[in-house]
């Protein structure tokens, strides 16, 4: 005797189970929209930063997206010929930022879109590169990369390790400003990093920015650019 497997009474188990499938996902997705107005955007906001950190961390993103066979050049002093150097593109990663005492240590990028800042720190493309003599203003999320700026205090060292060469820096100011603009200088080299403030509260409408502004100590200079 052959048993049909689309009889009457298997169909009628199969729509059940359908039927409990659409009912259960249904429920997960009212729970989960009720839990959001409850506990509100904190910690919704909150996860997807750590959820981002940690799929950057964990190497998820592929390497053409992360840039991580990058070569560091190790050279600390001199002038880089300017006809010989060639700046990096828009989105790409050229280094990292690190500050061993604070644990910093965040994948440099020219520029600064949400899609770079989840991957690491991004440099705004209005500013000037390291070597060049102005400012290199730089920007990350306080939520990730960042989160441990929050420790770093006056005279820590930080260095920015390029493809064409490696930058130490010593932090002189830390202040606390409105709204998002800086004033670029062209005639001191500095390196300015920047992120929301207060630290991790994404409960609120931040429009403060905490800045830590870091005099040049040394590291080569592109084409002459500024005077040691």
């Amino acid at each position: 005797m052959r048993f049909n497997i689309f009889s009457k009474g298997h169909m009628g188990h199969r729509q059940t189970v359908i039927i409990r499938g659409i009912i259960v996902t249904l429920l997960a997705a009212v729970i989960s929209l009720a839990l959001f107005f409850l506990v509100g955007i904190k910690y919704t906001d909150t996860m997807f930063a750590e959820f981002s950190y940690a799929v950057v961390q964990g190497s998820i993103y592929d390497d053409a997206e992360t840039d991580n066979d990058i070569k560091i050049n190790n050279i600390t002093e001199g002038t880089i010929d300017e006809s010989n150097w060639v700046s990096p593109v828009v989105d790409s990663q050229y280094g990292y930022i690190i500050c061993d005492e604070v644990g910093l240590n965040a994948p440099l990028y020219y520029g600064d879109s949400e899609n770079v800042l989840l991957k690491g720190a991004g440099q705004s493309v209005s500013s000037y590169f390291p070597g060049q003599g102005g400012t290199v203003l730089v920007g990350g999320h306080d939520t990730t990369f960042f989160g441990c700026l929050e420790s770093i205090n006056e005279n820590m060292k930080i260095k920015v390790n390029t493809e064409y060469g490696v930058f130490e820096y010593n932090v002189t100011d830390i202040s606390i400003v409105s709204g998002s603009d800086y004033d670029i200088k062209s005639d001191k080299e500095q390196l300015v990093l920047y992120t929301c403030y207060p630290f991790g509260k994404t409960d609120i409408n931040r429009t403060k920015k905490i800045i830590f502004v870091c005099d040049k100590v040394s590291g080569p200079v592109i084409g002459g650019a500024g005077d040691e």
